[in-house]
């Protein structure tokens, strides 16, 4: 395969979701662009996500996915994930815990 192939960090990540021009115009010519499982994890902390970026995230975990519609019908790590965030959102929105 010839071209560009980019594997980005989660610094990498973060500053895309920054809109960083820099980064966004060199991606823009790449033929491949990936990020690890760590890169997808360590998102999740990201205080700039939002709940569509967190969506986004967690379908990018198509095995965990599987196998959680296997075992529970339905995807139980995301939908877990999601009750999390907007507890959070609530509590820094609120003040309360």
């Amino acid at each position: 395969m010839n071209g560009n192939r980019y594997v980005l960090d989660t610094n990498a990540i973060v500053a895309l979701l920054r809109s960083n021009s820099q980064l966004v115009q060199l991606l823009q010519r790449a033929n491949w662009v990936g990020f690890s499982v760590i890169s997808q994890i360590e998102l999740l902390a990201f205080s700039g996500l939002t709940q569509s970026d967190c969506h986004y995230i967690m379908d990018t975990f198509p095995i965990v996915k599987r196998k959680d519609e296997k075992a529970h019908g339905h995807y139980r790590t995301k939908d877990t994930i999601l009750q999390t965030y907007d507890a959070m959102a609530t509590a820094i929105t609120s003040g309360q815990p």
